[in-house]
């Protein structure tokens, strides 16, 4: 997953430093340098859930689902009346 990520968001082995050269060993040495760029930012990605996991508390199954039917589901159903209302008054 966290190779999915990198490649999607922080522009997959693109090498921020990249300065144009001509020859094999420079592509060579380019090739290099986005596979550890690619693995740099996959290692970056993995530290950050790492530590968003064990900075965040664990909710209980009971947690969430109180969280899910009395907080999230009231919520979500005023957005929709609300939008509605919304589209109504302005005709779309």
């Amino acid at each position: 997953m966290l190779f999915v990520v990198t490649a999607l968001s922080l522009a997959g082995a693109a090498v921020v430093f990249a300065v144009p050269m001509e020859g094999v060993a420079p592509a060579v040495f380019a090739r290099a340098a986005q596979l550890g760029m690619f693995l740099g930012k996959v290692v970056f990605f993995s530290f950050l859930f790492i530590w968003i996991r064990w900075t965040l508390p664990r909710f209980r199954y009971d947690q969430l689902m109180n969280l899910g039917w009395k907080n999230l589901l009231p919520l979500a159903l005023a957005n929709l009346a609300v939008t509605a209302v919304i589209l109504r008054v302005l005709g779309r």
